[in-house]
């Protein structure tokens, strides 16, 4: 063997053995991280792997339910909704469209109804929500049906019925699904992207009351997700939401609401002693329970449509001058200046000449000599535009409307709730570059201009002056209950919103010029019951156009009573939209004697025999469904 032949001989050895301790050397690598990976990482690896392989379901909670003072029966409860679902990775895309093709024939809707619903990527098991609020015959027909049509499963939901749906629209508000805005929000509270949120009214308000808390359950799922051990399940169950219960009396309710009838407005029940609302119409209102179905979308989009504003809670949200129920303020608040003698008068000819301008009272031929009690009995303008004019000043007119909480919120517990306004001569100047002269001052004194309150503004008004100047936060929430025991957990404790802390004599004289009103004055056609003493006060707001007025009337009763919890204060408003018929002070008169008498609305008319139910009794023929529906 030459030299040349031995070298290279020992040049492949040594490639050999380089090359030989080169594979050991990669195969102790692997071993030792086979090693590694299988006894010293074992237990992280091995839970990796059951966090990967497991897939967790919500199991969703029954919401509280919600009820009436008296704790009788829910006004809101929650109800059981079934979905049927599809589980879309179970066979070739003719056997999908077969199935879906199958449902498509029983629901009676084109099969690309349900071919829109699925997304581009079926490849996991994720259950895709086909047709939600089915009906439990639908529930047994496909249970007993399964093999007909493979991947159809179907879950359940907890859903929300209103069981006073007009009536209380305005109060309760709905729920629906979570947006993408809320979410951001309300991630931090527990929130999830398939929750289910109060959208307006009390379920808003206290949805976290409400709600509960959702379970979850774990399963073990194989590579796509789908279940594969059932053994392996672990449920965390759900907690029930508390149960509400509310100031609302829902007999008063609805004999508020068959009061105002098809006529846009409102009106309030309150109880001066505790701030508790009885009572909160606004209408039109809507039907929550259509928004849980197909056409929740296109439900929705005609409500918004409707011009009328049905979504608007006009009891604190519509802002509109007060007219001559303010005149009750500019009484108080001469009482408590001395601006002028309450036994003196002022000449009523019908109209009043301010430099070049005329104002006018709403009789014509005027009132004649008026005084403190019979201007305001008479509703006599000319009186108030003097005492405004000559003896008060804007400045004290404007103080005493937000001493009376005019400008201000009330803090309900009900969102939206707007202040209204009270104008001075600053903010006009500011606002609109023109001086405060004196039509504006007169006409700041029988609450026209640019004076705007809200119906619960004025119910508190007249609750300050009943209970000699303490006015309680109103409030809908009476107490809260516990989901499982019944037991009260919590208990609305009443808050003072704010204190007049004027003359005693002042109230007491306030009241009985608001008797007066009643008695000898303007409502004396009108408030014709007998089951009780009212004093209240009516008001006619101009708007611009004769032939379109707000009907305005606030009172209290009973007026001899003896202690305040006895006692309600009403307020009612009617829009200018309707045709004029002064309705405010006869729906007051209905709801009155409802509820001192203990009658329902049909009774409370058969009882009271008024002048318009007997020249149209077609109008008192009209059912609740009817009144509420047109």
């Amino acid at each position: 063997m030459s030299a040349e032949e031995v070298g290279f001989n020992r040049a492949n050895r040594l490639r050999f053995i380089a090359a030989g301790i080169f594979s050991i050397f990669v195969a102790l690598l692997y071993l030792g991280r086979l090693y590694s990976m299988q006894v010293v990482q074992k237990a992280h690896f091995e839970q990796a792997s059951r966090q990967s392989s497991s897939r967790s379901d919500t199991i969703f909670a029954k919401r509280g339910e919600i009820y009436d003072r008296n704790f009788d029966s829910p006004i809101a409860s929650s109800f059981t909704s079934y979905s049927l679902n599809l589980l879309p990775d179970f066979g070739s895309e003719l056997q999908l469209r077969q199935v879906l093709t199958s449902l498509s024939a029983y629901f009676n809707v084109p099969v690309d109804h349900f071919l829109n619903m699925l997304p581009k990527n079926l490849k996991f098991y994720k259950p895709i929500e086909l047709r939600k609020d089915i009906s439990y015959r639908d529930l047994v027909y496909f249970a007993e049906r399964v093999d007909d049509f493979p991947g159809i499963s179907w879950s359940q939901r907890s859903k929300r019925l209103y069981n006073l749906s007009h009536n209380l629209s305005h109060v309760l508000g709905y729920i629906g699904e979570i947006t993408p805005e809320e979410i951001q929000v309300l991630f931090n509270q527990g929130y999830t992207r398939n929750s289910l949120v109060g959208k307006n009214g009390i379920e808003k308000v206290y949805d976290d009351v409400l709600r509960g808390k959702d379970g979850i359950v774990f399963q073990r799922v194989d590579a796509r997700g789908k279940g594969v051990d059932n053994l392996e399940t672990t449920i965390i169950p759900p907690e029930l939401g508390n149960h509400l219960v509310l100031s609302i009396d829902k007999r008063i309710q609805e004999l508020s609401v068959r009061a105002l009838g098809n006529r846009v407005g409102a009106a309030v029940v309150i109880k001066p002693s505790s701030g508790e609302i009885v009572s909160l119409v606004s209408y039109p209102s809507y039907n929550p329970n259509s928004f849980y179905s197909d056409d929740t979308q296109g439900q929705f989009a005609n409500l918004q449509r409707d011009q009328r504003s049905p979504f608007l809670n006009r009891a604190i949200q519509s802002a509109a001058a007060p007219a001559s129920t303010f005149k009750i303020i500019m009484t108080a608040a001469s009482l408590q200046e001395n601006a002028f003698p309450k036994s003196s008068t002022i000449l009523c000819k019908g109209w009043l000449q301010i430099g070049n301008r005329r104002f006018n009272d709403h009789l014509k031929t005027g009132h004649g000599y008026m005084n403190l009690y019979s201007a305001l009995a008479e509703s006599c303008n000319i009186y108030y535009y003097t005492l405004g004019l000559e003896h008060l000043g804007v400045e004290k007119i404007a103080r005493y409307a937000e001493l009376f909480g005019f400008g201000q919120l009330s803090g309900i517990d009900l969102p939206g709730e707007v202040a209204g306004f009270v104008p001075n001569a600053a903010w006009k100047k500011e606002n609109t570059g023109v001086a405060w002269v004196g039509g504006d001052t007169v006409n700041l004194s029988i609450g026209q201009g640019y004076l705007v309150t809200t119906p619960l503004q004025l119910a508190n008004m007249v609750s300050g002056i009943v209970n000699e100047g303490i006015v309680y936060q109103p409030h809908l929430m009476k107490e809260i209950r516990s989901s499982s025991s019944y037991d009260v957990v919590l208990e609305n404790q009443k808050k003072v919103l704010y204190d007049l802390q004027l003359r005693k004599d002042v109230y007491q004289q306030v009241r009985e010029a608001m008797r007066l009103v009643i008695t000898d004055g303007t409502a004396k056609e009108v408030i014709t019951t007998k089951a009780v003493k009212i004093a209240g006060k009516t008001g006619t707001a101009q708007t611009g156009f004769e032939e379109t007025k707000h009907s305005w009337f606030v009172a209290f009763a009973p007026y001899d009573y003896q202690s305040i919890e006895d006692v309600y204060v009403v307020a009612v408003w009617v829009d200018a939209v309707n045709i004029w018929d002064w309705w405010a002070p006869k729906a007051a008169n209905l709801i009155y004697h409802g509820i001192f008498t203990g009658l329902n609305y049909e009774q409370t008319v058969k009882d009271l025999q008024p002048l318009w139910y007997l020249s149209q009794p077609e109008i008192f023929s009209l059912s609740q469904d009817t009144i509420l529906n047109e």
